[in-house]
């Protein structure tokens, strides 16, 4: 009797030792899992990648399914951001934070940490985004315009490639639009403020596209009252779609002027000189002086063949001006052309598109 109470006392003593020592290792555990997120967190935003790159993978092995050091390594693989430069995230390897972040989502991370999930959906989407894989991102930038109704990256993205690549620009217009009604700039790539007339070029556009000319002006002179003098390729595109607006008004002197800024901060920022002569043609052709239209795009196709976007001014104009002199071989022999520029552009925007959807079947080609 005295053994067997022995026996079950010894055994409840072991039992009682390896629950201890069980809970005393998961108390360890967990104490480490902080210790090296902390400081993997913290080397994340001290911008010490590889350092953070470490720790985290130590924290990945102590607890797999924690979101957070996976959202942070995607972060890390993404690297060190330099804001002003052509390239956001200049060492970034996308692929390495696309696998991090999905990881992190894929664990609630939304749960775990809200702002740092609208930022893993961003990231992620803006990720396939530079890959090249636009269908995949285009899902990330809508569901993060569903969850967050504010995102002003997402939108921006999304639209751009509505109007460069897809042909919907009543999609595009759609999503862009409420940024109209005020952003909240909360975002970690760069301040909405110093980045909002991007979108206010885009959308004056697009409303060129559907001809609604006081948007047009309203949103160009938007866009150009963000910087007036800035080398940035949106506030050259502003100048000339604000050009081309006044040129619909039949606004020549205007949109002469307008032109004439965008080829001046187009030569300060190093382009050639005369490089938009063929939204010259343009607007001359638009409002009705069809010979110097003729004359200014000839002179500028001379001696080449065609093969830059802004070429493609040059032929609709010459394509415009013969159709309106009853001139249908010539026009008919530009519009050739101008399909055949066209084919060798990797993305169509939206304006070349109805173009080469409108000349197909006015010539028949």
């Amino acid at each position: 009797m005295l053994w067997q109470q022995f026996r079950v006392t010894g055994f409840r003593a072991v039992l009682v030792a390896l629950i201890v020592v069980v809970t005393g290792i998961v108390a360890s555990q967990k104490i480490l899992f902080r210790y090296y997120l902390q400081h993997g967190i913290e080397s994340v935003r001290s911008g010490e990648m590889e350092q953070a790159e470490r720790y985290l993978a130590i924290a990945v092995r102590l607890d797999r399914d924690h979101p957070l050091p996976h959202a942070f390594l995607g972060m890390a693989a993404l690297g060190r951001p330099a804001p002003g430069n052509r390239e956001y995230f200049p060492d970034a390897d996308y692929r390495a934070a696309i696998g991090a972040y999905e990881h992190a989502l894929a664990n609630d991370l939304r749960e775990a940490d809200r702002r740092l999930h609208r930022l893993a959906v961003q990231n992620t989407g803006y990720a396939y985004w530079k890959l090249g894989e636009y269908e995949r991102a285009h899902e990330y930038f809508r569901n993060q315009i569903t969850l967050y109704l504010d995102a002003f990256w997402p939108r921006y993205l999304l639209a751009v490639d509505l109007v460069n690549r897809f042909n919907q620009p009543e999609d595009a217009l759609e999503i862009l639009s409420p940024i109209t009604e005020g952003i909240s700039p909360d975002d970690d790539y760069r301040d909405v403020s110093e980045n909002i007339f991007r979108a206010h070029t885009l959308l004056a556009r697009l409303h060129l596209y559907f001809g609604d000319l006081k948007n047009v002006e309203k949103f160009s002179k938007l866009a150009i009252a963000h910087d007036a003098d800035s080398g940035e390729i949106e506030i050259q595109v502003a100048h000339l779609t604000l050009a081309l607006g006044y040129a619909l008004q039949g606004n020549l002197v205007a949109a002469l002027s307008e032109q004439g800024e965008a080829e001046r901060l187009a030569e300060r920022s190093g382009s050639p000189p005369r490089v938009y002569t063929c939204v010259t043609a343009r607007l001359y052709q638009l409002t009705a002086d069809y010979r110097r239209a003729i004359n200014v795009a000839e002179e500028r196709l001379a001696g080449r063949e065609p093969s830059q976007l802004t070429d493609a001014f040059c032929l609709e104009a010459m394509i415009e001006a013969h159709v309106a002199g009853g001139n249908t071989p010539a026009a008919a022999r530009y519009a050739r052309a101008y399909l055949a520029l066209a084919d060798g552009f990797e993305a169509k925007n939206i304006f070349i598109q109805r173009n080469l959807s409108r000349y197909r079947e006015q010539f028949s080609l």
